[in-house]
């Protein structure tokens, strides 16, 4: 069975680094938005994954 989704390697340490602030230097094209909306993503399930053993908090997504 492969993958859901291949990623190369850059995205993949993008997506593995949990930092709370984060910079980074793409070129054009190297699938940042997709890279940091699968971060997104994740964290939002993440978020549901924990939240059901305790009490539900507010969760604020905003976009620019």
């Amino acid at each position: 069975m492969s993958a859901a989704l291949e990623l190369y390697p850059y995205q993949q340490r993008w997506l593995l680094d949990r930092s709370r602030f984060k910079i980074g230097q793409f070129a054009r094209q190297t699938g940042k938005t997709f890279t940091t909306t699968l971060e997104l993503v994740d964290d939002c399930f993440e978020t549901e994954a924990l939240s059901r053993s305790r009490e539900r908090e507010p969760f604020c997504v905003v976009f620019r």
